[in-house]
């Protein structure tokens, strides 16, 4: 079986999260201030018009290049340029010279001002872009997997309704392992209690007790520490009757006094 996907129709992606630190990460590069009053001063440079193709209708501030991983533009006041929101529109993802073409009086108003403004293209550095790049790559990554984390955090605290589907097949004989959730820590908060999910074999922890009371079988217990190795033990199945509760025989048996032996997580795994 194929693990269930937790699709939604108009969800929000993950790319927008990332596109948007991406931007906010290029925008805030470097030291550097301007006002308002700098950005009508631009205007002025232009003569108060689109300088693409010269309206002087509904002018809006364009970054030359544009502020994304492919071209590195930043908001700095030299990648401003006043740009009707037709052009704007237009242009989208390319930058002032792909979009500007053949009109080299255009490209070269932009060029003039951005020396005149000290601005020098990340693009133009071989060896900084590439580094930015990589940068931004990792920053970008690290956008999903927080997200992932935080998700599976809250389905784990708070949702137990996975689909049968929803099953994670094991290529031993094995009857799967039971992962851990290993719960985040924050030195401002106080520690929230360690948490596990279970996918394997089973997908909750109703399914997951109903095969403890169906199967001998020996349980490996794994528990993870903040400051030490991990602890295993084994966990005695046959002790898992009907009248058990998985949550609170883990709790009262594994996990007690969890906040002052300092567990974070705790995995299973069915032998």
């Amino acid at each position: 079986m194929q693990k269930h996907r937790n699709a939604r129709y108009r969800g929000n992606a993950i790319g927008n999260a990332q596109n948007l630190l991406i931007r906010n990460i290029l925008s805030n590069l470097g030291y550097e201030s301007f006002t308002e009053k700098d950005w009508e001063e631009t205007k002025d440079y232009f003569g108060n018009k689109c300088v693409y193709c010269g309206s002087d209708d509904n002018i809006v501030c364009d970054h030359a290049i544009p502020i994304n991983r492919t071209k590195l533009g930043e908001h700095r006041l030299g990648n401003l340029v006043p740009s009707c929101r037709e052009c704007n529109s237009k242009k989208g993802e390319q930058d002032y010279i792909e979009f500007c073409g053949d009109n080299e009086g255009a490209i070269n108003r932009i060029k003039e001002y951005m020396e005149s403004k000290k601005y020098i293209p990340l693009v133009n550095d071989e060896i900084k872009s590439d580094n930015v790049q990589i940068v931004l790559q990792k920053a970008h990554e690290e956008i999903r997997i927080v997200a992932a984390r935080y998700i599976d955090l809250i389905n784990g605290l708070f949702f137990d309704d996975s689909p049968e589907d929803d099953l994670l097949q094991d290529d031993s004989p094995i009857n799967g392992m039971f992962n851990s959730l290993v719960a985040l820590q924050n030195d401002d908060r106080p520690k929230p209690k360690p948490k596990f999910s279970i996918k394997g074999t089973v997908c909750n922890n109703r399914q997951f007790e109903q095969y403890l009371k169906e199967n001998p079988c020996e349980i490996r217990v794994t528990l993870f520490y903040e400051d030490r190795q991990p602890d295993v033990k084994v966990w005695n199945q046959k002790n898992f009757s009907d009248r058990t509760n998985l949550s609170r025989n883990i709790g009262s048996g594994f996990m007690r006094k969890w906040r002052e032996k300092g567990i974070i997580g705790i995995k299973l795994e069915i032998h």
